[in-house]
């Protein structure tokens, strides 16, 4: 009775054995670092705490840093100013050289907000807001990347890397200016209402859609007209007596001011700041070669050709090479499987499977004997019903130890005659 060809690995080419044998270790995203999402062809990295970016290849991505926002003022308080903001629309990384991401904190009342990192960018904490005098030893707004308002005089805070402080109400009633935001400066105070908080800066980089970072906090007085926070997380000035709201964490948002009164409230605290990465994905995406196969012509035990693999250490583990037939073959009536294999590892890392199309899989992990010698593996099939090996569709190797690399080869696969297990028939 003749042997039947299961595969004989006759392929004249890298291409064609690649082909035939199709690897699950496909396309692989190489950066780590923060929070990770996907945006149609960009992937993103938002950051909220310091931590490291690691590139997996060497290119460009975009970021934006945000520092943290300043703390509002003290009763009839400035509001803050919203944390300073620094882009880049192509920053350079390189393979597996991590970039060190520094996250800002927000100020507490009448205090500046942190500076946030990443690499060599430095976004600037915001400026705290400016304290009713007297009450407060920040008076005047401070500078920082974007400027808290004032409470005691019409000088604002300046800002380094968004808008100033808005002015004070008057000099005697002491009515808080906005803080400065990212994108705007802050509103001015006026003697029955705390100024608004600058609008911060825009940017579609973590969703596609317009999203504001490091506005300004609202001012306050001693009336309930507090001036709102601005759009991007700026906190609003509070009513008389209350302490001010607190910027939004993760947006930069500077604190509101306290409101006056009988009892002064303290300036609401600074929102924290953030860091985002976009990128390309396919500029750091591999090709997936943590295993292949490939057409060797040397090393081979029958015809012209082998099959090769090359699986890689670590990350070939569990992957698999899967050589689809059409159409199926059957092997009904059929007990033995031969094949010979050869690998540069000892052990039992290689397994070998022939699946049917009902579901079935019939599987033998051979043991190595000796690394870089040929040797025979028989597949008993005898325990299958013929209704589980009656359509085979597809062999399927998969790496199951991957401790170290292996390059492994096979050829010859066929169904021997029924009762041929050593080579002889009987």
């Amino acid at each position: 009775m003749a042997n039947i060809p299961i595969d004989y690995e006759e392929y004249i080419n890298d291409g064609a054995a690649q082909a035939a044998y199709v690897t699950d270790s496909g396309a692989e995203y190489l950066n780590t670092g923060g929070v990770i999402t996907t945006d149609g062809l960009y992937t993103i990295h938002t950051f909220t705490s310091n931590t490291t970016f690691t590139p997996g290849a060497t290119g460009n991505v975009e970021v934006l840093v945000i520092a943290g926002g300043g703390g509002g003022g003290y009763g009839r308080g400035g509001g803050a100013g919203g944390g300073g903001y620094v882009y880049s629309a192509s920053y350079a990384v390189t393979n597996s050289s991590g970039v060190t991401v520094g996250i800002g904190a927000g100020g507490a009342s009448t205090i500046n907000g942190s500076d946030s990192t990443f690499g060599t960018l430095t976004g600037t904490g915001g400026g705290g807001g400016g304290g009713e005098p007297g009450y407060s030893a920040h008076g005047t707004g401070n500078n920082g990347g974007c400027g808290g308002g004032p409470a005691v005089t019409y000088s604002a805070g300046t800002g380094s890397q968004g808008g100033n402080g808005g002015a004070c109400g008057t000099t005697t009633n002491y009515y808080g200016g906005g803080g400065g935001g990212g994108g705007a400066n802050g509103g001015a105070g006026a003697a029955s209402y705390g100024g608004v908080g600058g609008a911060g800066y825009s940017s579609t980089i973590r969703t596609g859609a317009t999203v504001y970072y490091g506005g300004g906090g609202g001012g306050a007085g001693n009336s309930t007209s507090p001036g709102a926070g601005g759009s991007g997380g700026g906190g609003a000035g509070s009513n008389p007596g209350v302490t001010g709201v607190a910027g939004t964490a993760n947006t930069g948002g500077g604190g509101g001011g306290g409101g006056g009164g009988a009892t002064r409230g303290l300036g609401g605290a600074g929102g924290s700041g953030i860091v985002i990465i976009r990128c390309l994905t396919s500029a750091f995406t591999s090709v997936g070669t943590d295993l292949l196969a490939y057409s060797e012509s040397t090393i081979k035990t029958q015809g012209t050709y082998s099959l090769k693999g090359i699986a890689a250490i670590t990350a070939s583990l569990n992957n698999t090479l899967t050589h689809t037939f059409t159409p199926t073959i059957n092997l009904s009536d059929q007990n033995i499987i031969k094949f010979d294999i050869r690998s540069s590892r000892t052990g039992s890392n290689i397994k070998i499977g022939i699946h049917d199309s009902g579901g079935t899989t019939s599987e033998i992990t051979p043991n190595i004997i000796s690394a870089n010698i040929w040797q025979t593996v028989v597949l008993d099939i005898s325990a299958v019903s013929n209704v589980n090996k009656d359509a085979i569709n597809s062999i399927i190797v998969t790496i199951v130890n991957a401790d170290a690399a292996n390059t492994f080869y096979i050829d010859n696969l066929f169904c021997s005659p029924i009762n041929d297990v050593f080579g002889i028939i009987s």
